[in-house]
């Protein structure tokens, strides 16, 4: 919940989607980035853990 709410601030910061007149507007598309910000940063988690962990990408580029 922490993650999400952080990740709806920042979109909400950079572009602004959710300064519209009706509130509800923009309600969609703000969760479908969340969403999608979520699931790239948990690969990039992954293919970190994968490759064993911070030490272990650093040492393989």
């Amino acid at each position: 919940m922490r993650r999400a709410m952080a990740i709806q601030l920042i979109i909400d910061r950079e572009w602004g989607l959710a300064k519209n007149e009706n509130p509800k507007q923009g309600a969609f598309i703000i969760d479908e980035l969340t969403d999608l910000v979520d699931e790239a940063v948990l690969k990039e988690f992954e293919a970190i853990s994968e490759r064993g962990g911070v030490l272990g990408a650093m040492e393989t580029g």
